[in-house]
């Protein structure tokens, strides 16, 4: 059986191409294609976050003892459900999509354990898809994700070399990693550019990569899903004391998302200039290697016309607003409401002793939001 498997990388546009391969799920099937259900991470998430976790399993049960392999899965259940999915679709090409594999499997042998899983199921056939963008660029949209995900560092303070994921943004690694293990004429590289998309178009590109040329599917609208410079410094802050949570809800965050224009978040010069010198030789080995028709890799960037903006100097009412709707989200999604609220009172203590009011300003809103809504909500909590 044939697999194309999607592994990212991470914010190149893979939740669009998710949310269009789920949302046509039905269409693709006429195509002879499908995106399998039985292992959806979760309805606005819809990618297969689980062959990361089953790699990882593989790897780790396996290492001293190969036999336990067979063991392992045989006692999953949602590996058995996932057999009886391809059994019964196994006349067509199945689609898989997630950019945690590229972004979590950290080795060589971790690789080898997902290729091995997919084996198992019955594909012979694997086509990896992999997106590279511009590692500056990379840098500042996995920053916003950091945050989001309850991080206290973004990736914009940390060197490249330092980076705990450095490996995501050397693209000589990834991509000899991949095209070693899989085989390299099974290895699809892609410039993630506007340019370099078939028909300037991130989605019609991949369906080109897949071979369907005639189609009638549903188009997701384009979606803001980066912080700006208003939910940077919110939660550069939130997340020094909010660290017993995990993820932020996507619900909440996507509040701090709105566009304004003065409000594009854009790192210090010297971090994003650090970021597009320290890859240089490791581009040249990839367009050397995949790309030889290329004169780079990526096209070059001016810094001379780069402007940084990741200081916020004011808050107007709008910004007041915006987080008082995530204090009163976060404060709807915490199971613990009381304590929650007692941690934030807290917060605020250390901020006016430790920062000043413009740091407190942030969360003085948030708990008098909260205040509020208790207050006319009394009883329903």
């Amino acid at each position: 059986m044939k697999a194309f498997l999607h592994i990212g990388t991470v914010k190149t546009g893979t939740t669009s191409i998710q949310r269009f391969l789920q949302d046509n799920k039905n269409e693709l099937k006429k195509h002879k294609f499908y995106y399998p259900q039985s292992i959806l991470y979760e309805k606005e998430n819809p990618q297969h976050i689980f062959l990361e976790h089953i790699a990882k399993q593989i790897y780790i049960k396996t290492k001293n003892n190969p036999n336990n392999f067979i063991k392992y899965l045989n006692s999953e259940r949602i590996i058995r459900t996932l057999k009886q999915e391809i059994e019964k679709n196994k006349d067509k090409t199945f689609i898989f999509s997630s950019e945690c594999i590229s972004f979590f499997l950290d080795i060589e042998e971790k690789i080898k354990a997902l290729k091995l899983f997919l084996n198992y199921l019955g594909f012979d056939d694997i086509k990896i898809i992999l997106y590279l963008r511009n590692q500056a660029d990379l840098m500042v949209s996995l920053s916003s994700e950091d945050l989001k995900r309850g991080l206290i560092k973004a990736s914009y303070e940390i060197k490249p070399q330092e980076h705990e994921h450095i490996y995501t943004f050397d693209y000589d690694i990834l991509c000899s990693r991949y095209s070693d293990i899989f085989g390299k004429e099974n290895f699809i590289p892609r410039i993630f550019q506007k340019d370099d998309f078939f028909k300037d178009d991130l989605i019609k590109d991949f369906l080109h990569i897949l071979g369907i040329k005639d189609y009638d599917f549903i188009f997701p609208k384009n979606k803001n899903e980066s912080l700006n410079l208003l939910g940077f410094e919110f939660l550069s802050i939130f997340n020094k004391y909010n660290n017993n949570m995990d993820d932020i809800p996507s619900s909440c965050s996507d509040v701090l998302c709105f566009y304004d224009k003065n409000l594009k978040f854009m790192p210090p010069k010297q971090s994003y200039g650090a970021y597009l010198e320290y890859f240089e030789d490791s581009n040249e080995k990839v367009r050397k290697k995949f790309f030889p028709d290329r004169e780079r890799l990526f096209t070059k960037k001016d810094l001379s016309t780069y402007q940084e903006n990741y200081e916020l100097k004011h808050i107007n009412k709008e910004h007041i607003d915006k987080i008082a709707e995530f204090s009163w989200k976060m404060f709807q999604k915490s199971k613990d409401k009381n304590n929650y609220l007692e941690y934030l009172k807290s917060f605020l203590k250390d901020e006016k002793k430790n920062k000043g009011i413009f740091y407190s300003i942030f969360i003085s809103v948030l708990i008098e939001a909260i205040r509020f809504i208790q207050r006319r909500e009394r009883g329903k909590f």
